[in-house]
């Protein structure tokens, strides 16, 4: 779905970037032990009780070089580490998987018609939206009509807001009459 292996230490520093610091974290160099104090960040980097703060500076790198990070360094001892744009986006994609429906019980008896016209250049994030619609259980009809029994805006909404398409224009949400248990007995 995003750029980087969602279950990848990448991945990790990503997401424990922005939850920790909301973007930019500035990290303390212990200058007595010539290493950085990675904390949180850091317990994805110990191997049998060591830290091995090699993978977590060329995992650093990596992301520096596909842009999704800066890192410099700050006042001659801390490391700063902030997000690009491109690295919140990221990190946003990979929050995707967080969302699920609520409540998978019909109640009131109609199916979701989820209708979307993405333009051109979303094709990544179409696809993305596509199979997040699909791991939520949802019946494709055709390349861009799906269909479920359970209420689904309020997600539906969350994944439009994060891919940045408009609803109500982009993607749209249909009640289709359909199942009725009082008609089904």
């Amino acid at each position: 779905m995003s750029l980087i292996k969602k279950d990848s230490r990448p991945a990790e520093i990503l997401s424990d970037l922005f939850e920790v610091s909301k973007c930019i974290m500035n990290v303390p160099f212990d200058v007595h032990k010539k290493r950085i104090n990675f904390g949180k960040i850091g317990r994805v980097y110990r191997n049998k009780g060591k830290f091995e703060g090699f993978r977590i500076m060329r995992d650093l790198e990596s992301l520096k070089k596909r842009k999704l990070i800066n890192f410099y360094k700050f006042k001659d001892r801390d490391l700063k580490i902030e997000l690009t744009n491109k690295g919140k986006k990221e990190v946003s994609f990979l929050s995707l998987d967080k969302i699920s429906l609520e409540n998978k019980k019909p109640k009131d008896g109609f199916y979701r018609l989820v209708i979307f016209d993405i333009p051109v250049g979303k094709d990544r994030e179409r696809r993305i939206f596509r199979e997040k619609l699909k791991s939520l259980d949802f019946f494709k009809i055709q390349y861009s009509v799906f269909i479920t029994p359970y209420n689904c805006e309020k997600e539906i909404k969350e994944i439009s807001r994060i891919l940045d398409f408009k609803f109500g224009e982009e993607v749209k949400i249909l009640k289709v009459f359909g199942f009725n248990k009082k008609n089904n007995k």
